[in-house]
């Protein structure tokens, strides 16, 4: 840590190099080092022998300060060693004839910022004394011995444990303090600055703003730190971490030495509140705050239990610093400036309310690894702006809301990032009619493929008129909605293609759901029709209202092939529904998001010029057409003339295997949610022979790490496949925003997601709507013709969602993402996090809200919390932790635990069970009687049932096997996988683990089907190899084609 004050006047550098010899003389905890014996750590006294006081003439540089301070910032760098070496250092410059830069440096260890105002006063009197010719007055410093018996007094005192139930009370519930970047992962290093001073008549005009609300200046500055968090970071719960003296008497007022401390202050701030609201909230915190300073940040860190967490309490500094320098050098005046505190682990900001009349000097240090010098100069600038806005007539009963921090300049660009050009709008058109282009195109072309079975484009129109010509029969039409329970195959992507040439809306259910989700969406969405085959009809449970058709019966294979091959001529507008999607729903029951072909379309248009995707390309069907990556997926093929490959779902869950069916198809659009991909990643890396045809992979569906992309990025040449992450939801149509990634972004934690598409406006908004500064984080709003329609049967819940566009064309709307972005200094947006509770898992969006739902209507639970986890990196799971009723009885927990999963199961997609159901006594709640997540103990998997030894060798290497995958110390042969906390991305690992180790290739439905050591040992032991799929062969064409194959 280190300052230097400037003498406005000539030195005699002899007497001034005396004066302070003489004073580190008097200054005893200049004369201390220190060591460590047996882990503790001891201070002893010594005598400092020779030290120098370097004199530099800088007067001739051509910036004689800046000359000076880089020889300080060098001098700072300098390490020091706590057992050997001068725990200070100083420096004498002369600037000028007239000016002088006297540079004092110490190890925080033995010095405080206090403690430098009060040994540069004493070297003052004592130079003052020499030149005068006079005897100097005797120290006034205490000794050093005299903090720490005081500290040892305190903490035996009624005061201590007074302060100590203050700051638990204060700080029970743990709050997270909001930030401007990332969380810091490693040591700090010497921070990098940018500063600047306020002008003497804005510093003015603030000093009155603070008499208007009653406070001091130094609150209204530490007010407008929490208000620019507020604003920047869009957390309404503020946690600063101030820097005070804990000089509490004039004994250790007077006293130099280390005893400054760190203590947290926490304020509410929201865009209702006025501006004397909140300084006067900040007056009255940091009067509590001072109060009860003596009692040590770190004790506060220890009492609440958070040492070593990844999240501390202790926010970014604020240090408002106002220590005087009324003294003088023989008279000549003198001012200070900071030069460091010591390290920032994060950010720092601090204020020197100059005595000189000079303005109010305000610097921003940072973590360099978090911020850059770019990043760091905006966050300053939008500081001073929102100081601007404070000073320029801002009442005390403003609302902050209405505080600007963002010039007419910058609003301009944020404006114009967020609305792309679009060079020419393309008509409007239908789902059906690009289909239809292709068909007469080039109808000879392969259009889909499944298994061993592939249709031309014509082939495929002529069964889906067949079937589409048949639903008009039924009175299917546009906005009627025909449901879906089909397997993935061709009958699938036919039925699509049929229900929007019919004219109506599909609305796809995963055959996997439990039949009281696939009812509830039947119910809600309300089809006349449900289209299923013979394997997925014992799905569907009785729906009062809807027709439940077998496609593959007789009865209806026959009443198609009566139908003509013709096109129907269905009279369909862009407005209309194509599809209905069901997401999780936070109240406890998903909901079902229309979206209109004329959202469709507008993405696929709006894509072509930036990917030219056309009839040379390949692309999988790789997603649940419940999930609308697969809208993405089917009609960016069928729209360009590509052909599309459909995945089955065991070979959508095996890296490997996938691997092999993007070689033998000569795949070249693929796309994946980023944790898919990590594992293609991994399995590409073990067959390394494997020749892709890939051009383009498209990312989605979840936030990108970018760190791990750094394997493929080694593996793959700069003009390899091309890496594009897309952001988007089912409300904005799959795709909202898209970046092509390059491999030096490999190298960032920051997730990015790009620009908006041509059909899209993407906005930062504050909580009072206004576009959020660049490098500030606020919530991500899209507009534009991408927006759905609304929810099905949720007018109050599309009126929430569906806002209003400020920004936009008169009566336009914009949707509420309830996600949390940034634009950065480059006009790109990154995602930060959610807003509200909903999170992503391998792509799945959940709302925990309805696994808590499911669960307390157990009749054996009467409280639940799910939570997300990653106790392993990169391993993120879903835990439910449940207070049983008391009727639940002595049952064992591993029993109770089961009972609970596989109740969960009959109502819930697999992919929202919870890895782990943990029964609790009570709930871990804080001081404050709120939830302590941090208290909720991570899952025991082990425990899930008792443990069974291996009977055989098989079984010993599975158990070994399903232990190196679950990451477990052990396992027995009858836990089931699932119970163990495994999860379908896990389940692909262990069938590659047992390929590489046993040479067996484990169907993954087998995983499913017996997930136990026992059962997969068994069909192992009758394994015999796998067959190989046979080539595609030309066969004889039937007259009157089938539906399908399947």
């Amino acid at each position: 840590m280190g300052e230097y004050i400037e003498i406005s006047g000539s030195v005699d550098e002899i007497r001034f190099e005396s004066a302070l010899r003489l004073a580190v003389a008097e200054t005893d905890v200049l004369h201390r080092r220190f060591v460590e014996e047996n882990g503790e750590l001891w201070q002893y006294a010594v005598e400092n022998g020779a030290w120098s006081l370097p004199v530099l003439d800088v007067s001739d540089a051509p910036d004689p300060v800046a000359a000076a301070e880089e020889w300080m910032r060098a001098d700072l760098a300098r390490a020091m060693d706590l057992a050997r070496d001068h725990l200070f250092s100083y420096a004498l410059f002369k600037i000028a004839s007239d000016r002088y830069l006297w540079c004092q440096t110490y190890h925080h260890i033995v010095m405080d910022a206090f403690s430098w105002a009060l040994f540069g006063r004493r070297v003052a009197e004592l130079y003052t004394a020499g030149v005068a010719g006079k005897e100097p007055a005797p120290t006034g410093f205490g000794p050093s011995e005299l903090l720490v018996r005081s500290d040892t007094a305190y903490r035996a005192s009624a005061e201590f444990e007074a302060d100590r139930r203050y700051w638990a009370r204060r700080f029970g519930d743990l709050p997270t303090p909001a930030r401007l970047a990332a969380e810091p992962t490693g040591t700090p290093k010497r921070p990098v600055r940018r500063s600047a001073v306020l002008p003497p008549v804005v510093a003015d005009r603030l000093r009155t703003a603070a008499g208007q609300a009653g406070v001091r200046y130094s609150s209204l500055l530490i007010s407008a730190v929490a208000l620019f968090l507020h604003r920047t970071t869009g957390a309404g719960d503020i946690v600063l971490t101030l820097p005070v003296t804990a000089r509490t008497g004039p004994g250790l007022r007077s006293t130099p030495g280390m005893l400054s401390n760190l203590v947290p202050l926490r304020l509410k701030v929201l865009p209702g509140m006025t501006v004397r609201d909140l300084t006067a909230a900040t007056a009255a915190e940091i009067r509590d705050a001072t109060r009860h300073q003596r009692y040590r940040g770190e004790d506060i860190v220890r009492d609440l239990d958070l040492v070593g967490a990844r999240h501390g309490i202790m926010g970014p500094y604020v240090n408002f610093m106002s220590f005087p320098y009324d003294f003088d050098f023989a008279g000549s005046k003198v001012t200070g400036s900071n030069l460091a505190t010591g390290f920032v682990d994060d950010l720092a900001i601090l204020i020197s309310d100059r005595s000189d009349g000079a303005g109010t000097a305000i610097s921003f240090d940072a973590n360099p690894e978090l911020y850059g010098q770019d990043a760091l100069a905006g966050h300053l600038a939008t500081f001073l702006r929102l100081l601007d806005s404070l000073a320029d007539g801002a009442e005390a009963d403003t609302p902050l809301g209405r505080l600007d921090v963002v010039s007419d300049d910058e609003r301009r660009q944020l404006l114009a990032w967020g609305t792309p050009d679009v060079a020419e709008e393309p008509p409007e058109a239908t789902l059906v009619a690009l289909y239809q282009g292709q068909v007469v195109r080039d109808p000879d072309a392969v259009g889909v493929v499944a298994g061993d079975t592939a249709l031309t484009y014509r082939e495929l129109n002529e069964r889906a008129n067949r079937l589409a010509h048949w639903l008009v029969e039924q009175g299917v039409g546009p906005e009627t909605r025909v449901g879906l329970v089909l397997p993935r195959s061709l009958d699938l992507v036919i039925a699509v293609v049929a229900v929007v040439k019919a004219g109506g809306a599909y609305v796809p259910i995963d055959p996997a759901y439990p039949p009281d989700r696939v009812g509830f969406m039947i119910e809600d969405a309300a089809p006349p029709l449900v289209l299923v085959t013979e394997e997925t009809a014992g799905r569907v449970p009785e729906a009062g209202h809807a027709r439940v058709v077998v496609l593959d019966s007789a009865t209806v294979t026959a009443a198609m092939a009566r139908q003509p091959t013709a096109d129907p001529a269905a009279l369909l507008s862009p407005s209309n529904s194509a599809y209905v999607i069901y997401t999780s729903g936070s109240t406890g029951v998903p909901k079902g998001v229309m979206v209109s072909h004329r959202n469709v379309t507008g993405l696929l248009n709006s894509t072509r010029p930036l990917f030219g995707f056309g009839s040379e390309d390949v692309w999988t069907m790789f997603h649940s057409t419940a999930f609308d990556f697969s809208v993405w997926e089917l009609w960016g093929a069928l729209s360009s003339g590509g052909r599309v490959v459909v995945v089955p779902f065991e070979i959508s869950r095996a890296p490997e295997r996938l691997l092999r069916l993007l070689a033998d198809e000569g795949v070249t659009v693929l796309n994946q949610t980023p944790s898919a991909f990590y594992q293609l990643i991994e399995a590409e890396r073990e067959a390394a022979r494997v020749r892709l045809s890939l051009g383009t992979v498209i990312l989605g569906g979840e936030a990108l790490d970018p760190t791990r992309l750094t394997e493929w990025y080694e593996r793959h040449s700069p003009d390899g496949p091309a890496l594009i992450n897309m952001y988007g939801i089912t409300e904005t149509t799959v795709h909202a925003t898209h970046l092509r990634l390059e491999r030096e972004m490999a190298r960032t934690a920051a997730s990015p997601i790009g620009g908006p598409l041509a059909n899209v406006r993407a906005y930062v908004l504050d909580a009072g709507l206004r576009p959020a500064p660049p490098g500030a984080a606020g919530e991500l709003y899209v507009g534009g013709p991408g927006l759905a329609r609304g929810y099905v049967g949720r007018a109050g819940l599309t009126a929430e969602r569906f806002v209003a566009d400020p920004w936009g064309p008169a009566g336009s709307r914009m949707y509420r993402t309830g996600d949390v972005a940034r634009w950065n200094r480059d006009g790109r947006l990154e995602f930060v996090r959610r807003a509200d509770g909903q999170v992503k898992i391998r792509g799945y969006r959940i709302e925990p809200g309805e696994i808590e739902t499911a669960l307390v209507h157990h009749t054996q639970v009467t409280q639940a919390v799910v939570v997300v986890r990653e106790d392993q990196p990169g391993d993120r799971r879903l835990v439910a932790y449940v207070v049983p009723a008391s009727a639940v009885g002595p049952a064992p927990p591993g029993e109770f635990v089961g009972r609970l999963r596989e109740y969960l199961g009959q109502r819930l997609p697999a992919y929202m069970v919870p890895a782990a159901v943990v029964a609790l006594d009570r709930l871990p709640l804080t001081v404050n009687g709120k939830l302590d997540r941090t208290a909720l103990p991570a899952p025991d998997y082990n425990r899930a049932a008792p443990r069974k030894a291996p009977r055989t060798p098989r079984e010993e290497v599975l158990c070994g096997l399903f232990a190196e995958v679950l990451s477990l110390p052990e396992v027995g042969i009858d836990t089931g996988f699932f119970d163990l906390g495994g999860h379908s991305l896990l389940v692909t690992r262990l069938v590659s683990r047992v390929r590489t180790v046993l040479g067996v290739e484990l169907p993954i439905r087998v995983v499913f089907a017996a997930p136990t050591v026992a059962g997969l040992a068994e069909y192992v032991a009758g394994a015999v190899g796998g067959a190989t799929r046979p080539a595609l062969t030309a066969r004889p064409r039937p007259e009157v084609l089938p539906l399908s194959f399947s």
